[in-house]
């Protein structure tokens, strides 16, 4: 929920979080910071009142942008395509040593 607006957060809403100077960020909706911040020039955390710049808004969730939705499919992640590889190449292996007799049942 945005904390300024208290609209619930869902997968199709788009939201940022503005980067705090102690490593920490506020989430808002991206609605929130465009009316608030951007068209009211007011460079200022909304909770904290500290001042960013457009360097320290982080996009965590965009979706109409489709670049960005395919980076968050979890299909497309290296680690995930890396495994599934592994696994089919042991699979492979695996039935090559194995006896006539259980090579027919597996």
């Amino acid at each position: 929920q945005c904390p300024i607006l208290t609209k619930p957060f869902h997968n199709h809403t788009k939201i940022v979080a503005i980067k705090q100077q102690s490593n920490e960020a506020n989430v808002y909706s991206w609605q929130a910071y465009k009316e608030l911040n951007v068209k009211g020039k007011n460079m200022h955390d909304l909770i904290s009142g500290e001042k960013f710049t457009k360097k320290d808004v982080i996009v965590l969730n965009d979706p109409e942008n489709e670049e960005f939705n395919k980076m968050r499919d979890i299909n497309n992640f290296h680690h995930i395509k890396n495994a599934r590889l592994l696994n089919n190449t042991n699979q492979k292996s695996n039935v090559q040593h194995l006896s006539i007799t259980a090579q027919r049942v597996m």
